[in-house]
């Protein structure tokens, strides 16, 4: 039987994130610090060699598989996609203060 090894490489930063806000679906790129980084990452460390790119269809997602395998085309999968955060995508916790489910939903969080 064949087997295969698999591994995950989480995108690299994008804005939104670095100002604190959860994003999900929303189709956001990468930043220039995120881009950098990832450039910094691949000089530095030893990214895994592959013979197939799988991809989210997020521009966040391709951008990182284009800059760590620029050789290959990158086989983009829809189910990839992160989830929705609903009522809380693209806002950040201080923009959310006061929203009674987001305010629950700390609470139930383990400090």
């Amino acid at each position: 039987m064949q087997s295969y090894v698999i591994h995950f490489i989480r995108h690299g930063d994008i804005e939104d994130t670095l100002k604190g806000k959860y994003i999900g679906t929303t189709d956001v790129p990468l930043s220039e610090i995120g881009k950098r980084n990832l450039r910094e990452y691949d000089s530095k460390y030893i990214y895994p060699g592959t013979q197939v790119v799988f991809t989210s269809p997020l521009k966040r997602c391709t951008e990182t598989a284009k800059i760590l395998y620029p050789d290959q085309t990158p086989l983009v999968i829809d189910q990839l996609s992160e989830c929705c955060f609903g009522e809380w995508e693209n806002k950040s916790a201080e923009e959310l203060k006061g929203n009674p489910d987001f305010e629950n939903g700390l609470q139930a969080l383990p400090m």
